[in-house]
């Protein structure tokens, strides 16, 4: 924890052709440019000395992120952004040219972005109007930040970072196409999935975002709770491809699209029943 027993948020930096970096800061104004007094120290020729600062909001307790370059604005998760912008877990943010950060609210979660097989960018470069940088490879067909023509152009092949979670065992390999449609469908899978009450119930939330490090757990004292005779609890995990459901109950049982578990993979419009709890997983 940072001062005043806060989260300290943590920086994954990706730069093409090179190993994958992160930093921790313990500040409530953090600042990341080229010059060496900054938090978060970013080189290169499109950076500016102070190219952004990210400060934490007081009175929301969320973070966001202001654009301080003048001639080269910021991206973030693929849209320019001039002026200022929130930020959230694994918010991307492309500073210059060649440098895409993850922010992370911890360094614990941070992981994700860091570990074996979940990073993958690539440098493009867009014909109508000549903007280049990197681009997640979580984006199928991303329009340009600049004029928002799609059809961006890759520099060259992608690159493929390789880190376990201690960054003791490092490689680096070229994907081929069908290895990059995988890992895009996992991060995609991984990033953008949900589970959500579809019986009705308003009891407790309706909806809960699935994460890649932290498994989410059901059952009667949880924030998505169940009701009724049901007694111990069920979890979704993240087994590094796919999520996973696990049945921890005493009482009550877990169907999945109508067929008991004790743990299965489940998808996309799986359905969920859990005694008379109904939910529904949702990739967007």
């Amino acid at each position: 924890m940072g001062r005043d027993g806060c989260a300290m948020p943590t920086f994954v930096i990706h730069e093409l052709n090179k190993l994958a970096r992160k930093v921790t800061v313990s500040d409530k104004t953090i600042r990341v440019g080229r010059d060496p007094h900054c938090q978060v120290v970013v080189n290169g020729a499109a950076v500016s000395r102070e190219h952004a600062i990210f400060q934490l909001d007081a009175s929301s307790s969320n973070w966001f992120v202001t654009n301080q370059s003048q001639t080269n604005p910021l991206v973030v998760d693929g849209g320019l952004v001039p002026e200022s912008t929130w930020v959230k877990e694994g918010t991307e943010i492309l500073i210059g040219a060649d440098h895409l950060v993850v922010f992370s609210l911890t360094e614990q979660s941070a992981k994700t972005y860091f570990a074996a097989g979940r990073a993958s960018f690539l440098k493009n470069r867009c014909p109508q109007c000549q903007w280049s940088g990197m681009v997640s490879a979580l984006r199928q067909d991303p329009p340009c930040p600049r004029c928002g023509a799609t059809g961006l152009v890759g520099f060259d092949t992608p690159q493929h970072k390789v880190v376990d979670l201690q960054g003791l065992d490092v490689s680096t390999r070229a994907m081929d196409l069908d290895q990059v449609r995988a890992s895009l469908k996992q991060l995609h899978t991984a990033k953008k999935s949900h589970v959500e009450r579809v019986d009705g119930w308003e009891g407790g939330a309706g909806r809960q975002d699935l994460s890649e490090a932290t498994p989410l757990v059901i059952g009667r004292n949880t924030t998505m709770q169940l009701r009724g005779f049901v007694f111990g609890t069920v979890d979704i995990t993240w087994n590094g491809r796919r999520y996973v459901v696990n049945n921890h109950l005493i009482f009550g049982g877990l169907r999945v699209n109508g067929e008991p578990t004790k743990s299965t993979p489940v998808k996309h419009g799986d359905i969920l029943e859990i005694g008379s709890n109904r939910l529904k997983i949702v990739t967007e």
